[in-house]
């Protein structure tokens, strides 16, 4: 399963678009400011999510439906998070995960890369590691987002209802 990251960069890739070139149409769809590269880079990167303007528009230009460009919160995009927000390459987190589990296990990249692309799923011994290393715990690791219950434009209407700004709610 994609990232909603992943899905933004290929609707990018796809239409031929530049970091920069994708701004701009965005923007310009907008009838704005072009979006920066290093915003769109962000998103790409499962750092933050575009705004629901934003999220309408990539969803508008990669022709599908905007719940079908937010994936749900998968426990390999939950590690990936953790990961991306410790600023660690897959090898340095592996080797965390592994340090954590005082030698109980040996984690290289490629498991830690297979578990964010939901391709394998982490054992117990490597969950709790990477619990300690989000700050979370296993339960709220492997558990899925209640939010699920509500299609995406109930959510985002909620966010915009409230003032939160999407750009800034998955750092």
């Amino acid at each position: 399963m994609k990232t909603t990251g992943e899905r933004i960069k290929d609707i990018r890739l796809e239409n031929g678009y530049t970091l920069k070139a994708f701004g701009i149409e965005i923007g310009k769809r907008l009838g704005s400011e072009r979006v920066k590269e290093g915003i769109i880079s962000r998103w790409e990167n499962d750092i933050s999510l575009p705004n629901s303007e934003r999220l309408k528009v990539v969803a508008e230009l990669g022709g599908i439906p905007v719940k079908d460009l937010i994936s749900t919160n998968s426990l390999g995009e939950r590690i990936k998070r953790i990961r991306v927000s410790r600023k660690e390459t897959l090898e340095e987190f592996g080797n965390n995960i592994s340090k954590i589990a005082e030698g109980n296990i040996k984690t290289s990249k490629s498991n830690v890369s297979k578990w964010e692309k939901g391709l394998n799923k982490p054992n117990d011994i490597a969950l709790k590691a990477i619990a300690k290393l989000g700050n979370t715990s296993v339960n709220k690791l492997l558990n899925s987002n209640p939010l699920s219950d509500y299609s995406t434009d109930e959510l985002l209407q909620e966010l915009e209802r409230r003032g939160i700004s999407h750009e800034t709610t998955h750092q």
